[in-house]
């Protein structure tokens, strides 16, 4: 597993031994980065390889807090952070080549029936967030876990890929909501002392607009952050999906310098309403922050 980076990292090393007060600072940071490029020129090498999987399973232990301190141990777990880390960013499928653009009738109609949706008299739909009647064709019937996945990655969350067209991976948002889900402009938080899920939007631009987010031809996106998502009693999306659609929104929100740093801190993830356990992957980078 030699490389000329850990060849440099030596170098670096040393240098550190010698150097002034000072300077040690500014050393440690050097030999991190060196590691971390030698961490990903290994990855691309396995990934070549088709060899990350076992890898992966292989140095999972050194993702640990009581992973040992040594050069070698160390090295590994870089690379295994490297590689949760790569992992996270393959599971963030809110993208816009994975979005799906025509409606599917029958999930569409699934999801009317699940969350009791249907205006009585007529074809009309009502929103789950605007919480009223539009025409069939302004409300989207979305995939939380995009349909254009099939499924793939949902194993992660201890769901089935076929479960990606269950009634509780969707809900009935107007178009101009979807379009900003499907975005990471906006998402759902969860309210513990009102056992609610409740809007959140992040791009400034939206709450800034004034727009009305259709199809609303009075409501902006100002007006509806904090609104709940109706939910009929009983009946709920996967809410770990939610909260991992949530966490990467987050994420995008503070890359963009929609939110600073403290904002982003305030988000608690909600995965543990679901049962089972934290993904796998996501513990394994709790433990590195």
């Amino acid at each position: 597993m030699a490389t000329s980076n850990e060849t440099l990292a030596d170098q670096i090393t040393d240098a550190i031994t010698a150097a002034n007060p000072a300077d040690k600072k500014v050393l440690h940071g050097a030999v991190d980065q060196v590691l971390k490029d030698a961490a990903r020129s290994t990855l691309r090498e396995w990934a070549a390889a088709g060899d990350i999987t076992t890898k992966f399973d292989e140095i999972r232990a050194y993702t640990s807090p009581n992973a040992p301190t040594g050069k070698t141990e160390r090295y590994l777990k870089l690379i295994a952070m490297e590689m949760v880390i790569q992992k996270r960013k393959r599971l963030d499928i809110w993208t816009p080549s994975k979005r799906t653009l025509v409606d599917s009738t029958e999930f569409k109609n699934s999801l009317i029936s699940y969350y009791d949706r249907k205006d009585p008299r007529s074809s009309d739909i009502k929103c789950m967030v605007l919480d009223r009647f539009y025409p069939r064709d302004k409300v989207r019937g979305s995939h939380i876990w995009k349909y254009a996945t099939y499924g793939e990655g949902l194993d992660e969350f201890g769901l089935k890929e076929d479960d990606v067209n269950k009634e509780r991976n969707g809900l009935l948002l107007g178009e101009g909501i979807e379009l900003a889900f499907d975005s990471k402009q906006l998402c759902f938080l969860y309210d513990p002392i009102n056992t609610k899920f409740i809007v959140k939007v992040l791009d400034p631009g939206l709450l800034q607009s004034s727009t009305p987010v259709s199809p609303s031809q009075t409501r902006t996106f100002s007006d509806i952050n904090n609104l709940p998502l109706c939910l009929p009693a009983g009946r709920s999306p996967f809410r770990r999906l939610l909260s991992w659609h949530a966490e990467c929104t987050y994420t995008t929100a503070l890359k963009k310098t929609w939110i600073d740093q403290p904002a982003f801190d305030t988000f608690t993830t909600y995965d543990n309403l679901s049962n089972g356990a934290r993904p796998d992957f996501l513990e394994d980078l709790d433990n590195e922050e």
